[in-house]
């Protein structure tokens, strides 16, 4: 597969469109599809938008626990 190379258009200043280059959006894809099928779903608690609302808290937020 053929490398690209960002590093050579800092500033974007070439159009790139996966129309360019299809198998480049094939391979993204597929990498996509294989990091979603090892992901772990995330472990930490619900946020607690109750004691959250900076209207209890004079209209800042501040750590409330």
């Amino acid at each position: 597969m053929e490398r690209l190379y960002f590093k050579d258009d800092m500033h974007s200043m070439h159009s790139f469109t996966f129309q360019d280059k299809p198998e480049v959006l094939e391979y993204m894809l597929s990498k996509l599809a294989q990091y979603n099928a090892n992901m772990v779903p995330p472990q930490n608690p619900k946020a607690d938008l109750q004691h959250s609302d900076p209207a209890k808290h004079g209209g800042s937020w501040e750590p409330w626990m």
